[in-house]
């Protein structure tokens, strides 16, 4: 009983520091992004993400409205006249 304990308490600290490294990698990257977002040409990303994103809102919003006003012609057209 004592040996498989043992075991196990080494394969949890052999996983304890698998993840410690993976913290340490997942720390380092953070530290380099945040250098590289401090670079001029990501001093107005907030804004042109924003405008981007207003951009494609309104043209998706559009689509939708030519999709209906299509729709709503397609279904006049097949309605027969009648007097």
């Amino acid at each position: 009983m004592m040996f498989s304990t043992g075991v196990l308490f080494l394969q949890q600290i052999k996983e304890l520091k698998r993840c410690q490294g993976t913290l340490s990698i997942y720390q380092s990257n953070i530290s380099k992004n945040k250098l590289e977002l401090k670079q001029t040409r990501y001093n107005d990303i907030d804004w042109w993400y924003f405008n981007q994103l207003i951009q494609f809102k309104t043209t998706e919003m559009a689509n939708k409205d030519l999709d209906r006003y299509c729709n709503a012609l397609d279904k006049c057209w097949s309605i027969p006249y009648q007097i």
